[in-house]
Formats: C-alpha cells, structure tokens, sequence
C-alpha cells in the first residue's frame, strides 16, 4: 500500500511539472485535475481511504482563501471531522501573463477511515471534492464614437465603423457588450441616449456563489466609465455619474449567474455633445471589477465492504 501510494504522489508531481509550457487561454478559474482514490475497494476495519487531487490556477487572477472539501464521507459528517475533511489553501497564483508560464499547482490529500458496515454489505459511495474560492474577472469595452462630420466622411468615402471590441482576463465569468457606435449629431438632443446590453456570462466549470446566504450566482463588483460619458439608466434603475455598483445579494436587481449561462445588464449613457464639434473620433470604454465566490467539483467513487468488528 505505501509503495502504491508513493507512486500516485510520483505521477502528481511529475505531471505538475510536465504540464504545458505553453499557455492555451482558458476561461476558468481553478480546476481539479488527477483525481484518485487509492483503494477504490476497502473494508471496514482495515486501514484508510486515500484520496488525491491536484488543483491548478489556469485563470487570470490570483486565487484567494482556497478551500477543498471532501464530501460524500457521510459517516464522518460529525462536527469534529471538520477538520479531517476540510483543506485551507490559502492561495493559489495565476498563469504569467508575460511568459505564458502556468498557474500553482497543488496537490491535494485525504485519509479517512472507512464506512463500519455489517459483514456481508456491499456498499458504493460517490464522493466530491468541492473546491471554493474568492476569485475577480476585469474587462475593458471599447466603444467608438464620432461626430456627425467624421460619420458622412467614412459613409461617403464606404469606410466602415469600428466595432466595439473587448478584453477579458482569463476567469470562470466572462463579460461580453453588445450595442452600436455612438454618432454625436451636430444639433444635440439633450434626452440622447445610447442603449448597451451587457452580458456576464459563466464559462467556467463550477457556480459562483455567495458564502453569507449559500445562494448560487451572485456576482458583485463595478462598472465605470471612461471617456466624457456618464451612464443614465442600469439595471432598471435612474443611476448618473460615470459608475455603478452591481445590486447587493437579496436586493430586487442583484446579478445571478448560474452553471453555463448569462445574466443581462441593460444600461444606458449620454455624452457631451459639446467635447465633439471638433473632434471627429474617439472611444468611450466600459470597464469592469467583478469578484464572486465560486465552487467545482470532481467526483469520485469507493467501494466499501462490511466486516465484523474484529
């Protein structure tokens, strides 16, 4: 048994080591990687279940209070196995950005008694390794805008609008904007309004989550403006000045994200049409600071055999 278990701690370090130089942009956070169970068929009353799991950065930001937990083990789920079952972390640090070096590696381990079942039971357990972590995703829109000389120049001349472009770290919540170019006209309307639908969209492998309340897709952070520009209307609600707080948990608007899908923020800012008589072109840019809690999970599974107590 311990020559068994020293070769899975090999092969953990060894692939920790080997994993790409190359870094291949991912949009996740930390992801559980080399889960094992060692043995996966063990009886009552004879030595422990070894479980191994290397946990690995592959996003943009660093990682903060990382916790993992073992669940399933629910023979154990007393108050004073906590600690038996429960792994502090800490951090863990991003991919480099500069060299494309990848994120900390850790590996992971448990050893826990077995289930005391009756002589003659068979028993399957699904166990979990549940991994949570206070992590943020920053993005930056830009958007074009001209005056309304420098719109008839390029319609006459065939020369295509910018689109609107973005950048997002690499993070399980991803942002995305949608709306158009904003054409400034000559005769201002004071009630000129520019419409963008702002999408927060989980691609990641787990569920963000607020740890007060346990409620699942709660996503938290700001949205300012940059550029003579000043939002008017988000999140169904009057809002001026050039940023805004997303919703707070349990309030009418908070923000939910859930497994695999998007929440819609639709906002709305105006410009000073005055800042473009005579400059014909620029940018307005949305930039965001999201941070949420988020959790995945990995499953594995051990087969427990009853014995008498000996």
């Amino acid at each position: 048994m311990k020559y068994g278990i020293l070769s899975i701690l090999v092969l953990l370090a060894f692939t920790t080591l080997c994993i790409g130089a190359a870094k291949v942009p991912v949009n996740d956070g930390l992801v559980l990687k080399d889960v094992v169970v060692d043995p996966p068929e063990i009886e009552s009353y004879s030595g422990n279940i070894n479980l191994f799991a290397s946990i690995e950065n592959v996003g943009g930001t660093t990682a903060r209070n990382v916790q993992a937990t073992l669940l399933g083990a629910s023979w154990l789920d007393q108050a004073g196995n906590r600690a038996l079952l429960q792994k502090n972390i800490h951090q863990l640090q991003p991919y480099d950005i500069r060299t494309g070096a990848p994120g900390e590696l850790q590996v992971v381990t448990w050893n826990v008694p077995p289930a005391e079942l009756p002589e003659g039971v068979a028993q399957d357990y699904k166990l979990t390794i549940r991994v949570d972590y206070d992590y943020s995703s920053t993005a930056v829109s830009n958007v074009p805008i001209y005056n309304e000389d420098e719109y008839l120049r390029r319609k006459i001349k065939n020369i295509a609008l910018d689109p609107i472009t973005i950048s997002n770290t690499d993070a399980p919540i991803i942002v995305e904007v949608v709306g158009q170019p904003i054409i400034v006209r000559k005769v201002a309307d004071p009630n000129e309004r520019y419409f963008y639908r702002i999408f927060l969209i989980n691609t990641g492998s787990g569920i963000p989550f607020d740890q007060a309340t346990g409620k699942n897709g709660i996503i938290q952070g700001t949205i300012t403006l940059q550029g003579d520009a000043q939002f008017v209307e988000c999140f169904g609600q009057p809002i001026g000045g050039n940023a805004v707080t997303l919703p707070a948990p349990g309030s009418p608007n908070e923000v939910l994200v859930r497994r695999g899908d998007s929440a819609l923020m639709p906002c709305a800012i105006a410009v000073n049409p005055a800042s473009w008589i005579t400059k014909p072109s620029g940018t307005v840019s949305f930039v965001f600071d999201l941070n949420y809690r988020y959790f995945t999970d990995a499953d594995t599974d051990v087969t427990i055999l009853g014995r008498r107590h000996p």
